[in-house]
């Protein structure tokens, strides 16, 4: 399951560090070379809402072998293009396919999780993510500067054929763990999740355009650069792996969700601040801890909503990507045009207000969500105080 999402997140960011190349490739403007990142996230905007409603009748693994198989077919096309228009539907195809595996992989991880350990478990699915999004953009960078970037993406075409194979005819029937009940009313949850739906909305519009303009202001700070170092700065995501996999231990040593997420988005913008530094070191150490606040918020996140939506996860996690990829369509179709505009300093100051106000919703949502579990836990304790 988590090599499938390495896979998707291979190919949705491959091509992210490429931008300059493509752009001057096609004449294009920074927002045009910018569209191939954006198009295939598009999809991925209400595609799972609409898988998980597949979901609830279809096995997740076959789901997912249907997806890699057309993933593959796609990446082919992409990997042979000429024209402009060619490479832009082929990665049409491409975002088609991310909400289908995706959301099969996140639904199958919380069906089958014994209870109690679904956030730990996300945890390491997130991690496959961090992995899949900087391998993508560091693979495909050495692979241009090598030789040709089509090398790369010819064997992620080639994974996803094997891979998807193996898994199509899987299973016929869902399979939960028996840790948990396979259908249950989902829990009264109030405005919590729809809080979280927005934050993260905000995160990753700020943190897809961010990425998106990168290369270009590596290029401006750097102008010899070329494609190698625009996916060396990508290394800040590794720090990602470290916070996600333990986000559940972060949050113990912090006291709770609430001040883990309160932790995480003051470093967010303490890290976009420092990315004002005219200079690739400080550029590359902001990155390390930006993506390492950015994960720990988005795993943190993924338990909040998981843990509230017992019965519905597969709609609970289509909503929650939904919204997710919904900022990241926006933000890195609209931060290059910010860029092109008003500069990379108002594009910062952009960044802060939006991840300012994603903070305070996660963490009124976290809060919320802690003092409803010690009302319950407290309900069900003979003699404990109101």
């Amino acid at each position: 399951m988590l090599a499938a999402t390495v896979l998707c997140y291979f190919t949705l960011y491959g091509p992210q560090p490429l931008l300059p190349f493509f752009r001057e490739r096609y004449a294009l403007t920074t927002a045009g070379a910018g569209l191939i990142v954006t198009v295939a996230m598009l999809p991925l905007t209400l595609g799972p809402v609409l898988a998980g409603l597949v979901l609830s009748v279809v096995n997740p693994r076959r789901l997912m072998g249907v997806g890699l198989l057309v993933l593959s077919v796609a990446i082919g096309v992409f990997v042979v293009a000429i024209r402009y228009e060619t490479l832009l539907a082929a990665r049409l195809v491409q975002g088609l396919m991310f909400p289908l595996i995706l959301t099969a992989v996140t639904a199958q991880i919380a069906m089958t999780s014994a209870s109690g350990t679904v956030g730990r478990r996300l945890g390491y699915y997130v991690a496959a993510t961090i992995v899949g999004g900087f391998g993508g953009r560091m693979l495909a960078s050495a692979s241009a500067a090598m030789g040709d970037w089509r090398f790369f993406f010819a064997g992620v075409a080639v994974c996803a054929l094997v891979l998807g194979a193996l898994n199509v005819g899987t299973g016929d029937a869902m399979t939960r763990s028996p840790g948990r009940p396979i259908a249950q009313p989902a829990r009264s949850s109030g405005s919590a999740p729809v809080r979280v739906f927005a934050s993260v909305f905000l995160l990753f519009f700020v943190f897809s355009g961010t990425l998106n303009v990168l290369p270009f202001r590596t290029l401006n700070i750097a102008t010899a650069s070329g494609e190698w170092l625009s996916g060396v700065v990508y290394a800040g995501y590794v720090m990602g792996i470290v916070t996600s996999i333990w986000s559940h231990r972060v949050v113990a040593i912090a006291g709770g969700r609430a001040r883990a997420l309160a932790i995480a988005f003051l470093l967010m913008v303490f890290s976009i601040a420092l990315m004002l530094f005219t200079s690739v070191a400080m550029l590359f150490a902001a990155l390390f801890v930006f993506c390492g606040a950015m994960f720990l918020i988005h795993s943190v996140s993924t338990g909040v909503v998981n843990e509230r939506s017992a019965g519905r996860e597969g709609a609970a996690n289509g909503l929650y990507i939904s919204s997710y990829y919904s900022g990241g369509v926006l933000g890195s179709y609209a931060a290059p045009l910010v860029y092109d505009a008003f500069e990379w300093s108002a594009l910062v100051a952009l960044s802060i207000v939006l991840v300012a106000i994603g903070g305070l919703l996660s963490v009124s949502a976290a809060s919320g969500s802690t003092a409803r579990r010690r009302r319950t836990i407290s309900d069900t304790i003979p003699g404990s105080p109101p």
